[in-house]
């Protein structure tokens, strides 16, 4: 990829601790990333295993973690913790 960033997250905490931590050389090269190919994968969290999680362009020119809506084209940002009211999927 572009000047050598790398974009394989292991798993869902992982990718929540690069969009939150993303600083400077990383936050531009991710959002080059974004820009290039729309978004950036990202693993299902373990509450939500079926769901379908995107990294994408957020508010304010952020990446954001987000999750694609029940009409299967929208996408909306993410809770990045469990809802403790729903159970797994919901």
């Amino acid at each position: 990829m572009a000047n050598g960033f790398k974009w394989n997250p292991g798993d869902f905490n992982t990718t929540v601790q690069r969009v939150a931590s993303a600083q400077n050389m990383l936050l531009r090269e991710m959002k080059n990333m974004i820009r290039t190919f729309g978004s950036l994968t990202c693993p299902s969290p373990p509450w939500d295993p079926q769901g379908a999680y995107r990294v994408g362009q957020g508010g304010e020119d952020r990446p954001e973690i987000q999750k694609l809506q029940p009409d299967g084209m929208t996408w909306a940002k993410a809770a990045i913790v469990p809802r403790l009211d729903t159970g797994p999927g919901e």
